[in-house]
């Protein structure tokens, strides 16, 4: 299996509001896998509207930190439905390199 690189954006979703439905403000990051963003793969295949964020949003400090404890298997995922587990299965797999993926989460992390 070919060897991906990992790397990451910084991405903004401005608010809004529609139909009574309020979307907040956000800044987060999008994983970028071979220059790709995975965030616009996964909106493509499920939802096809642009109101996503990335997994890491900056002012979340501890859903961050928790997430990347998921992300570097020092603590189980507690997802009931697999979700996010079928998501990254439609797009991948992907094998990265150790350093680069360690690398790449510490950073996106501390955002």
């Amino acid at each position: 299996m070919k060897t991906s690189d990992l790397d990451y954006q910084q991405i903004f979703r401005r608010g809004s509001t529609s139909n009574g439905w309020v979307v907040a403000e956000r800044s987060s990051s999008d994983f970028l896998i071979d220059g790709e963003s995975l965030l616009h793969a996964l909106v493509k295949i499920y939802g096809g509207h642009p109101d996503f964020t990335g997994g890491f949003v900056r002012g979340f400090v501890e859903s961050n930190r928790d997430a990347l404890a998921k992300f570097t298997l020092q603590a189980l995922s507690d997802i009931d439905s697999g979700r996010v587990l079928h998501l990254v299965e439609r797009v991948g797999p992907f094998l990265f390199k150790k350093e680069n993926y360690e690398s790449v989460l510490s950073r996106v992390a501390a955002f």
